[in-house]
């Protein structure tokens, strides 16, 4: 009797000549990190997904974190920005959606903020910001100013929120910090009464939204 062999594979089939993109790419490898996670994302993997060879994907992104600094520059694209100028409240928005973002995808964004360039999300945000302080009668420098220091606050914040020993992660924390606070001051005999005392725990979305307050304080009424 004649030994079976087996049956060869079929050929895998591969996306038609012309059809990849950039586009292409990305939806791949977000609809990958929305199942898999992050760490799931890597060229042969989306490689995979779009059945195509994986140095196909080196003609639009040259490594894996260029991918996910893509992924992150397209879902800040997404983040819906008001038409109008709503004075603070507008700006308060942006900023809210932006902080969520940053928190949903942390891993993206340290990415995204490790490189090199200016994304066309950064810049869609940015634009809409500085144009709301004009609207308000701010110069172009105080303008600018006041983004950078909306926008690098809430990086601050949302990049910090899922540390460990944090208030919102260790209710403990915040006491434990008031309390070593307070060890600090009395070895140095200050005058003064030490920092945080008598105050309630805070979450870190309740620090972000005092801060955010703070900040908009400046923003002038509609003349």
């Amino acid at each position: 009797m004649p030994e079976s062999r087996p049956h060869p594979a079929p050929p895998r089939k591969r996306a038609p000549r012309g059809t990849l993109d950039r586009v292409r790419v990305l939806l791949a490898a977000t609809a990958i990190m929305a199942e898999e996670g992050t760490e799931a994302v890597t060229i042969r993997r989306i490689a995979d997904e779009l059945d195509v060879r994986p140095m196909a994907l080196y003609t639009y992104f040259r490594s894996k974190d260029e991918v996910l600094a893509g992924i992150y520059t397209r879902l800040l694209a997404e983040i819906d920005l008001p038409v109008a100028d709503e004075g603070p409240d507008g700006i308060r928005a942006v900023m809210h959606a932006y902080y969520e973002l940053l928190i949903e995808h942390a891993a993206l964004a340290r990415i995204h903020l490790a490189a090199d360039h200016y994304g066309q999300g950064d810049l869609r945000v940015s634009e809409k910001l500085h144009g709301f302080l004009l609207a308000r009668g701010l110069d172009d420098r105080a303008a600018t100013e006041l983004v950078a220091t909306l926008v690098r606050f809430t990086i601050g914040s949302a990049l910090l929120r899922p540390l460990p020993n944090l208030p919102e992660e260790d209710p403990q924390a915040w006491r434990n910090s008031q309390r070593d606070t307070q060890v600090v001051s009395a070895s140095d005999r200050s005058p003064s009464p030490a920092p945080g005392t008598g105050l309630p725990d805070f979450t870190g979305d309740e620090f972000f939204e005092h801060g955010l307050d703070l900040i908009l304080a400046g923003v002038p009424p509609r003349k």
